[in-house]
């Protein structure tokens, strides 16, 4: 199974975001590592040959959510802090999901 990857943005837009996250990838611990070593952030940078995604500071929303947002409700991601915060929002999300319909067929037996 292959993982689904949102097209990217690039261009003036990425170096919008890039810029207003100081070219850095924004992350602060969604992707599950607490960047101890570079203050509680990533510390990858935005650069030629290795550009930061943009992306919403909640990588797991559904595509047509993120799709609607303004340019200054996405951050500049590093791909690796992207895929594992996506994928623990998801599994967080699923959980939740999973939660709620429980609760709505308690009811019912």
């Amino acid at each position: 199974m292959t993982a689904h990857r949102r097209p990217r943005i690039g261009g003036p837009l990425l170096d919008r975001v890039a810029a207003r996250c100081e070219r850095r990838c924004a992350c602060t611990g969604r992707c599950g590592n607490r960047h101890t070593a570079s203050g509680g952030r990533c510390e990858r940078e935005h650069r030629a040959g290795r550009p930061l995604i943009a992306a919403p500071a909640d990588p797991s929303m559904p595509d047509a959510e993120a799709a609607r947002l303004p340019v200054e409700q996405l951050l500049a991601w590093c791909g690796d802090c992207l895929a594992k915060a996506a994928g623990r929002g998801r599994a967080d999300r699923a959980h939740r999901d999973a939660e709620h319909d429980a609760e709505q067929q308690f009811g019912l037996f």
